[in-house]
C-alpha cells in the first residue's frame, strides 16, 4: 500500500490466486505421477490501476516531476529579442538529443517569465 499527499493510503500492488479461470477454460496439467490436476493461476498487478497510481503520483509529487518524467524537460527564457534565434538553435539541438523544450516568446519582464517557468514545474 502507498500512502497520499493527505495520508490515506491505497492498494497498488497485488498478487491474486485466481481459481476461476482455470476451471472456466478447463485447464489442466500432468503431474509427476501422471495424473491430471488444475492449477492455480496467479495474477500480479504491479500498480494496480494505472490511473490510480498517476493520480497519487501526482499528488504526491505536487506536478514538480523529476526530470526524466516532466512534460517539458527545459524551457528557455531570452532576455532580449537579440538571442530569439540563439535559443531557438539551442532548442533544436536539445530536440534532436530527445529533450522536450520549450522557448519563451518573451512578451513579459524576466522576472516574470522566471516566475512562470518555476509555477510550471519546469526542471
Amino acid at each position: 500500500k502507498i500512502r497520499d499527499a493527505i495520508g490515506r493510503t491505497w492498494q497498488c500492488s497485488t498478487v491474486q490466486c485466481d481459481f476461476n479461470l482455470p476451471e472456466r477454460f478447463d485447464l489442466e496439467y500432468v503431474t509427476a505421477e501422471g495424473t491430471r490436476d488444475r492449477p492455480i493461476m496467479l495474477h500480479r498487478a504491479i500498480f494496480g490501476s494505472v490511473e490510480r497510481f498517476f493520480g497519487i503520483l501526482v499528488e504526491n509529487t505536487a506536478g514538480d516531476f523529476p526530470l526524466w518524467l516532466a512534460p517539458v524537460q527545459m524551457k528557455l527564457l531570452p532576455v532580449t529579442d537579440g538571442v530569439q534565434d540563439f535559443c531557438k538553435e539551442i532548442a533544436a539541438k536539445a530536440k534532436k538529443m530527445g529533450v522536450r523544450v520549450e522557448v519563451d516568446r518573451g512578451n513579459e519582464r524576466l522576472a516574470k517569465q522566471i516566475r512562470n517557468a518555476e509555477q510550471s514545474r519546469v526542471p
